[in-house]
């Protein structure tokens, strides 16, 4: 996988679509909950920090399982 995948935009692509809908009720957000730790994503050939991903909107359960709901809360409050 590399970081222009589609599934790594599609946070951004979701704000496209929302701002076509309707009033300002209408909240999109897209988040990857991903089960592989994040160490073992470089040698995968991502190449991509933490910090980077999750500005993607990636998030690590194993990783940071006592954070990162609230991780996506808070994003998606800000988003």
């Amino acid at each position: 996988m590399k970081p222009n995948a589609p599934h790594y935009r599609r946070f951004k692509t979701i704000k496209v679509i929302e701002a076509t809908l309707a009033g300002p009720a209408v909240i999109l957000n897209s988040f990857i909950a991903s089960p592989t730790l994040h160490k073992i994503i470089p040698m995968r050939g991502m190449g991509m920090t933490k910090a980077e991903l999750q500005e993607c909107h990636v998030l690590f359960h194993k990783d940071d399982k006592e954070t990162y709901i609230k991780a996506l809360l808070e994003k998606v409050v800000t988003t």
